[in-house]
């Protein structure tokens, strides 16, 4: 099936991926999207309305967008098709930010890579590679703190924070022993460690075990993390089976949100990763 024109398809395809005989035997999209389960199927009006606000790749305040053109700062009624459609649009510019990141990083790494002779070559190399590192990272710090109405009390609570990991002497050893690899994390780890304090005696574990798969990803989960923390109990609980995926997961993360605000959906979320997780990219 074809994306449509201006939305990220996969949030209302995501489960037709699921296996289950009855899916299974449908000869067509159209028809698993007519015998979805009847939670979706209840808002299949909304989303066809969500689709024809977001039918435009191109932001219209006066056509296709009309929440764009009212006044700011005021309060408004947002219908439910206006906030879908609003969100699938984030979905795409975030997707198209993701992207373009990704292929900067890309980029950035193919020059470090280029031969230079001898050991100022080497050097050089190495040098370009954490500062491209750090680059990423201190983007993320900068933006959390340009967010902030109080960016010193902010950074405060953030100091203070991590005073007090730090004093739990058992706990703050288990993190120094991943030090190396989270080194070139610390400005975006720093930026959200206020937030993280309460979760920090789980993630221990989580690090552990997981850093080598989820470090590539790590500013990326620490810049969406608002987002993501009010799930994150859950995600510590199902790390092994969401951690192999988490690359996947995080560039489909506003469609996967869709659900997840569901709290019944999640089991069933959990339980088809495996299966839909590395289809999500053909999705769109």
């Amino acid at each position: 099936m074809a994306p449509v024109r201006g939305t990220s398809c996969c949030s209302a395809m995501m489960l037709m991926l699921m296996p289950s005989p009855s899916l299974a035997m449908m000869p067509s999209p159209s028809l698993a999207i007519m015998l979805m389960p009847s939670r979706l199927s209840c808002n299949r009006n909304v989303l066809r309305t969500a689709r024809l606000h977001c039918r435009s790749n191109e932001v219209s305040a006066k056509e296709d967008e009309p929440w764009m053109s009212r006044p700011p700062g005021r309060a408004v009624d947002i219908s439910m098709e206006e906030e879908t459609a609003i969100r699938w649009r984030i979905s795409q510019l975030r997707s198209d930010i993701s992207r373009a990141e990704r292929e900067v990083d890309a980029l950035k790494v193919t020059l470090g890579r280029s031969k230079r002779p001898g050991l100022v070559g080497i050097a050089a190399r190495a040098s370009e590679t954490l500062v491209a590192r750090f680059d990423k990272s201190f983007t993320v710090l900068k933006r959390q703190v340009e967010k902030q109405a109080d960016p010193i009390g902010f950074l405060a609570l953030d100091t203070l924070a991590g005073l007090r990991l730090v004093s739990n002497f058992s706990l703050a050893q288990r993190y120094l022993l991943q030090g190396p690899s989270l080194v070139t994390h610390s400005p975006a780890i720093y930026s959200r460690i206020a937030l993280l304090e309460p979760y920090a005696p789980g993630l221990v574990s989580v690090v552990e075990r997981w850093l080598p798969v989820i470090e590539p990803h790590l500013d990326e989960i620490l810049d969406r993390l608002d987002d993501i923390e009010p799930h994150l109990l859950y995600i510590i609980d199902h790390i092994d089976t969401l951690a192999p995926h988490c690359g996947a997961l995080l560039r489909h993360l506003d469609a996967l949100l869709l659900y997840a605000e569901d709290k019944a959906w999640l089991p069933e979320l959990i339980e088809y990763v495996p299966f839909y997780a590395p289809r999500l990219d053909a999705l769109g």
